[in-house]
C-alpha cells in the first residue's frame, strides 16, 4: 500500500543524501506474485496513483523531461534506453 512505501522513499532518500545524490522520480510497482497490484510515481514528497505499469513508465519518462532531472544512477541505462527508442 501506499503506506508501506513512504518508509521505503525515506530510506531512499537517506541513503542518497549520504552519497550527496537527490531524489528523482521513481515508479514504483507493488505486486502479488505475478501480478502488479498498484502503481505509484513519487516526485520529491508527492506520491501519485496511476492506473497502470505503462501509464507509470510513460509519466515518469515525461517528469524526467519537464523536469530536465538526471536519471538516478541505479536505473539511467533503462531510462536511456527507453529515451533513445522515443526521441
Amino acid at each position: 500500500t501506499a503506506a508501506d512505501i513512504i518508509p521505503c522513499i525515506e530510506k531512499r532518500k537517506e541513503k542518497l543524501r549520504t552519497a550527496r545524490l537527490t531524489f528523482q522520480p521513481i515508479a514504483i510497482f507493488i505486486r502479488q506474485l505475478l501480478a502488479i497490484e498498484a502503481t505509484y510515481i513519487a516526485v520529491n514528497e508527492i506520491l501519485y496513483k496511476i492506473e497502470s505499469l505503462l501509464e507509470a513508465v510513460d509519466l515518469c519518462f515525461r517528469i524526467y523531461m519537464a523536469l530536465d532531472c538526471a536519471y538516478s544512477e541505479e536505473d539511467s541505462t533503462l531510462w536511456i534506453f527507453i529515451q533513445m527508442c522515443l526521441l
